[in-house]
């Protein structure tokens, strides 16, 4: 199994969508500046290959190299709101009705001791 196909199988047909709509963010960041993909590849010390895969939202390029190429953009902060934990709706929802559940069992609890 190649490289690629490792790391793309399975993969969330949302997740690849995503990562395409990042590297043609990344392809017009690029042409904006007017800089080549030689010019990124350089800057980020990987190879033409590379930042056109990435372009294209090729999964299994590495994530550093993905970081790198923001950072050259100055487009870094941009990576900062993924899986903050504030924007974590379901995770929230879940740990308030964790402690909800807790906070019944120590008062069931505290019941059963009350004399």
């Amino acid at each position: 199994m190649s490289k690629t196909r490792f790391f793309t199988a399975g993969l969330p047909v949302d997740a690849q969508e995503l990562l395409t709509r990042i590297g043609r963010n990344y392809a017009i960041a690029r042409k904006r500046r007017r800089w080549r993909m030689a010019d990124i590849a350089e800057r980020i010390d990987c190879t033409r290959q590379t930042v056109a895969r990435m372009e294209k939202g090729d999964a299994a390029v590495a994530i550093g190299a993905w970081l790198k190429y923001a950072f050259v953009l100055d487009l870094l902060d941009d990576f900062s709101g993924i899986c903050d934990p504030d924007n974590d709706q379901k995770g929230k929802w879940l740990d308030r009705e964790s402690r909800a559940h807790l906070q019944r069992v120590r008062e069931k609890h505290d019941q059963a001791l009350d004399f």
